[in-house]
């Protein structure tokens, strides 16, 4: 229940500051009884306005921005302290040998909104049709995207049915053939794995 209205805690606010600028609209109206007041109604009308409007616009901001920082301030030590969050346990990798469908596993899926590990854990997967689309591997150069991503996905689709002699030996081609003239000692040993 706690947890629902926290959560909620901007509407609240919200709702706090528009009875509290309710109350204080009747309790503390704007004093044109001033002397000064008058005479810069006289003088200059739409300066008088403005302090007018704005004096009613403050005692509906100041208490909304009061009520935000104390929920806030709610919402980030008293919530957020006592509830640890335990990671659950990842399934076991999907070997690509075995697997019914092509597929990548990218790595583990965390939690969607937030920074922090997922109670009930999974593997990231990209079906076959989304391998026919491209993938974007970004980073700084000498930040290791072949090492770390390129080979193990290429490993990943190589090893699917690779019992498959001929389905094999084709996929390799072609994996030969689209790929750079690159020397590298990681392709190198990559391919002949496969």
């Amino acid at each position: 229940m706690i947890q629902r209205i926290l959560h909620a805690r901007l509407f609240l606010a919200c709702l706090l500051s528009a009875t509290t600028g309710m109350a204080l609209y009747f309790r503390t109206p704007f004093p044109e009884d001033y002397i000064f007041l008058r005479v810069m109604a006289i003088r200059s009308a739409p300066a008088f306005l403005f302090f007018k409007y704005s004096y009613t616009l403050f005692l509906y901001t100041k208490p909304y921005i009061a009520y935000s920082i104390l929920l806030s301030g709610i919402y980030i030590f008293a919530l957020k302290a006592g509830r640890k969050i335990r990671a659950g346990k990842l399934p076991l990798y999907p070997a690509p040998r075995k697997r019914a469908d092509l597929s990548l596993v990218v790595g583990e899926a965390h939690h969607p909104r937030k920074q922090r590990p997922s109670e009930k854990p999974r593997w990231l997967v990209i079906p076959e049709r989304g391998l026919f689309t491209g993938i974007a591997i970004i980073g700084a150069v000498g930040s290791g995207k072949p090492a770390n991503c390129m080979y193990p996905f290429a490993e990943q689709i190589l090893a699917y049915r690779d019992e498959d002699y001929r389905g094999r030996r084709q996929r390799r081609s072609d994996l030969l053939r689209t790929a750079h003239r690159h020397e590298g000692s990681s392709r190198a040993t990559t391919t002949k794995q496969w």
